[in-house]
């Protein structure tokens, strides 16, 4: 059911691909709440790692963020893909990253206001993915032209139906 929660990622769970590379999303502290910091300018990406959930249907996946931005203007881009880490299969010195799939979400009607961003995924967009099996997530916003920083603070997968 839509409802399974099949896994949920804070910052702390960003995994970075070099502490000091460029066009990786940083970790923020606002107001004592852990975010990663997407900067106004250039593609920024973050990277989480896990296993799928065993409550996974197979009938892939609904994404959602949970992210803000100062002020309310013009709407942020997201963009995510899943890496499927099949046995036998991947290999841990490449990557491979499914189909890109966006969402474009219109300004908050607020400052720092939370925004929940969605994108759903076939069974064959996340490259077969199953129960049990290990897989990353990325998470990209690329340079959208709003000029300001967006902040994503949580990030979790459910059943698509």
């Amino acid at each position: 059911m839509a409802q399974d929660l099949l896994d949920r990622f804070t910052p702390i769970h960003s995994h970075p691909t070099n502490i000091l590379s460029p066009g990786i999303a940083t970790w923020a502290l606002r107001n004592g709440h852990r975010a990663l910091k997407f900067p106004a300018t250039g593609a920024y990406d973050a990277y989480f790692a896990s296993v799928l959930n065993s409550l996974y249907n197979g009938s892939g996946i609904l994404l959602t963020i949970v992210w803000t931005i100062p002020a309310a203007s013009g709407g942020v881009t997201w963009e995510a893909s899943f890496e499927r880490q099949a046995a036998g299969v991947f290999n841990y010195t490449g990557s491979s990253f499914s189909t890109i799939k966006t969402v474009v979400t219109g300004a908050p009607v607020g400052s720092n206001l939370a925004t929940y961003s969605q994108i759903s995924f076939t069974g064959a967009e996340i490259d077969g993915l199953v129960a049990f099996e290990s897989y990353r997530l990325k998470l990209r916003r690329p340079d959208d032209g709003v000029g300001q920083a967006a902040y994503v603070y949580r990030v979790f997968l459910q059943n698509l139906i």
